[in-house]
């Protein structure tokens, strides 16, 4: 706080305006009451972080009649020192200036800040009838009273934050001053800025993955909003991809999304990004932050919702509801969020994958370098039963309920894998979300006949 005399005859004069200095009438220090205001506001300002403590005003800023008759010696600056020397475990040094108004003269107790230990009490101070004003180790802090006047407090649970972080903000500052102080005189200002700002290692792939499926929920989230939720609720699986490589230059214009959907593998009826560009208006591709998106909530293969985003950096993500959740126009349906269906899992997340290794080749991605790093998050599985509804030729008896609601899972991909052998990295991104179900595990070759049964159209 600025101590300049304008300012503190500016708090003389509107002493209740401000809630960064505390206000008290005059106070008799031969009182151990009054005393021990005295005490536990010099403490509490400086566990404060510093202020004022103005004398001889009411709690509605106006003068107190009972002056006594020599200030100055009634608060002389030595015999405001004595008592905090007296009862602060840690000692601090004050200042008393006298603000003139009026004709008479008023005491402002300047606390200074840069507290680095909350600073308590080391002595008890007893009234008159025994009873403890002041008790060893308490902290006082200034707390806002009913009537929005500052007072002094014991510290409780919900101020030690505030306390805490003051301490640590003086000393981060006393460390930054150490280091700017010692080393203002070196000679190799390149080995300064090394040593203020080292080099920080890039974040990784799976670091890069999981904050683009972050953001990839936050732009569904925030369409969904604008355009109104559906009439029914689904669980959702997401899959986050980013290029681990050298990026071709691209913008988001039609010829990126014509080379990237054209040539994109269909192998089933629809594909997580589908081409939505001759649908209904509400359904086609627009671009939003230099990238493509499209929301879908469409009737065409029974109701459906997806929305998708492609970049031209080499970053995908696409949302789509749970089929269980949702109506087909034929055959056996769930009673939504009842099931999950592993095949149908299980084919997705391989469509999933091998869309995005077509992307990064049409992007023309050096196949030798380059990896996709993916994250799949699959939502509102607790409750459910692992079953094979979809496949009712698969015996299959259903496991679970799942008693977690979310899982996510990631896996790196290189851009050379064949299509053959994506059975591995599909099995790493579905294993882990079965096993919710009872510790359900699918022997390896169930898992690689459902992506080669994927890969070849079989379903």
């Amino acid at each position: 706080m600025d101590y300049s005399p304008d300012n503190l005859k500016a708090l003389i004069l509107n002493p209740a305006e401000s809630l960064d200095v505390e206000i008290k009438p005059w106070l008799d220090l031969a009182i151990p009451a009054d005393k021990a205001k005295l005490i536990k506001a010099c403490l509490a300002l400086r566990n404060n972080n510093g202020g004022c403590l103005v004398i001889g005003f009411q709690n509605d800023g106006t003068p107190d009649s009972n002056v006594p008759s020599d200030v100055r010696a009634a608060y002389h600056v030595d015999l405001i020192q004595e008592l905090v020397a007296q009862y602060a475990f840690h000692l601090f040094e004050i200042r008393v200036e006298f603000v003139e108004r009026d004709g008479i003269e008023y005491p402002v107790i300047c606390v200074p800040g840069g507290v680095e230990t909350p600073v308590a009490a080391k002595r008890q101070l007893p009234d008159d009838n025994g009873k403890y004003l002041i008790h060893n180790d308490d902290v006082y802090v200034r707390s806002l009273q009913s009537n929005n006047r500052v007072s002094s407090t014991k510290a409780r649970a919900a101020d030690w934050q505030r306390i805490v972080k003051n301490c640590f903000d003086n000393r981060e500052a006393d460390i930054g001053a150490f280091v700017r102080r010692h080393l203002m005189n070196a000679t190799n200002i390149e080995q300064l800025a090394v040593l203020l700002h080292p080099t920080q290692p890039p974040p990784s792939p799976i670091e890069r993955i999981v904050d683009f499926l972050q953001y990839g929920k936050q732009r569904f989230d925030a369409v969904q909003a604008e355009r109104g939720k559906p009439r029914w609720n689904a669980g959702t699986r997401e899959v986050g991809a980013v290029i681990d490589g050298d990026v071709p230059v691209f913008s988001a214009d039609e010829d990126f999304l014509n080379q990237l959907l054209v040539r994109m593998p269909r192998y089933t009826g629809w594909p997580p990004w589908v081409d939505s560009r001759n649908g209904p208006e509400s359904t086609r591709p627009y671009v939003f932050d230099s990238g493509w998106e499209a929301y879908i909530l469409s009737a065409l293969m029974g109701v459906s919702l997806d929305f998708w985003r492609i970049e031209p950096s080499g970053r995908f993500y696409h949302l789509g509801a749970f089929e269980d959740d949702t109506p087909y126009p034929e055959g056996r349906k769930p009673k939504p969020g009842t099931e999950l269906d592993f095949f149908l899992q299980t084919s997705r997340t391989t469509e999933a994958i091998s869309n995005v290794l077509s992307f990064a080749q049409s992007m023309g991605c050096n196949e030798k370098s380059t990896s996709l790093a993916f994250a799949f998050r699959w939502s509102g599985l607790k409750g459910r039963h692992l079953t094979s509804w979809a496949s009712p030729d698969r015996h299959f008896y259903s496991r679970g309920p799942s008693q977690q609601d979310e899982i996510t899972t990631k896996v790196v991909v290189p851009l050379e894998t064949a299509q053959s052998g994506l059975a591995l990295q599909v099995e790493s991104a579905v294993a882990p979300v079965f096993s919710l179900f009872g510790g359900m595990k699918f022997d390896s070759s169930v898992i690689e006949g459902i992506v080669e049964q994927t890969l070849q159209r079989r379903f």
